[in-house]
């Protein structure tokens, strides 16, 4: 007598279906959905907060990248490529620095100019 196996479901990561247009992580949001709303209104709402959190955290540890990203396709753009200095001055750089370039590039002839204050 052969046994017939159970099929499981593939790993959540995998899965498509025709609401979520068939992008896993559209159908890993449902499934946290559901399950926030099984802890009650309260729980829904603490799980809800919780989440906003940890995503804001993430744009927040995000920026500083994009930011440079952002900042040496300018820098490409406008004056050619750009030297391993320059890259490495501008991956360097903190928050307020990326700012002030940002705005420099803008109005700098030169790069040498956008690095002059500095």
């Amino acid at each position: 007598m052969t046994e017939k196996r159970a099929e499981a479901d593939p790993p959540s990561e995998t899965k498509t279906d025709a609401a979520s247009g068939g992008n896993p992580h559209d159908l890993f949001v449902g499934e946290i959905k559901q399950a926030f709303a099984q802890l009650g209104p309260a729980g829904e709402e603490a799980a809800m907060t919780a989440a906003q959190q940890l995503i804001q955290q993430g744009i927040e540890q995000g920026k500083p990248k994009w930011q440079r990203e952002f900042l040496l396709k300018q820098l490409n753009l406008k004056f050619g490529a750009v030297s391993e200095s320059v890259a490495a001055r501008v991956n360097a750089a903190d928050e307020a620095e990326l700012e002030k370039l940002a705005g420099g590039v803008l109005t700098a002839a030169t790069i040498d100019e956008l690095f002059a204050d500095e």
